[in-house]
């Protein structure tokens, strides 16, 4: 007898609600990372924001040249911010609510059938029945980690243009200064 005679019925509806934990697991953490770099990313796309306000103070004649550094550099600092924002904000998702469990339980306990409540709980986890949305909880936490780092990546790349003029831009008011 090979071991897959061996196993209880609904074996494999457990299999697969520990690979959905899993895979749950796995883009909850993607998310969070992401998360703390977008974070960190916005506190510093705001001190940079800050540091340039207070370069208004200095008594300079700018150029057309220097205005549009300085709008370039503003524009891509704040198209960073609202970039790091997107990725941080909180986005729902639907999984089995506190009542969904509820009611399964008052059903199991009326009537136990052991290794039917195992494929009700991957079905619920994998095609979402009974959690209110079209989706499944497990395609929705990587929609949503995909979705955070998109917005991390369209961050990082206007931090970077934002860098660039802003380097630009320092050159230029040296130039100015130094006149």
């Amino acid at each position: 007898m090979g071991d897959a005679e061996k196993l209880p019925p609904g074996s494999d509806s457990e299999l697969f609600i520990d690979h959905a934990r899993w895979l749950m697991e796995w883009h909850s953490k993607r998310s969070e990372s992401i998360t703390a770099r977008a974070v960190s990313l916005l506190g510093f796309v705001g001190v940079v924001l800050a540091l340039m306000f207070q370069g208004a103070a200095l008594n300079l004649k700018p150029s057309g040249y220097t205005w549009a550094l300085l709008t370039v550099t503003l524009v891509a600092f704040v198209t960073a911010g609202i970039c790091s924002l997107m990725a941080i904000m909180v986005r729902s998702m639907s999984v089995p609510s506190v009542d969904n469990l509820r009611d399964w339980w008052v059903a199991h306990v009326r009537s136990p059938k052991p290794g039917t409540m195992a494929p009700q709980f991957a079905e619920a986890y994998l095609n979402s029945l009974g959690s209110g949305g079209n989706k499944s909880p497990v395609s929705e936490s990587k929609i949503d980690a995909d979705a955070r780092a998109k917005f991390f990546r369209s961050a990082v790349i206007a931090t970077g243009v934002g860098l660039v003029s802003l380097s630009i831009l320092l050159f230029n008011v040296l130039n100015l200064i130094w006149k």
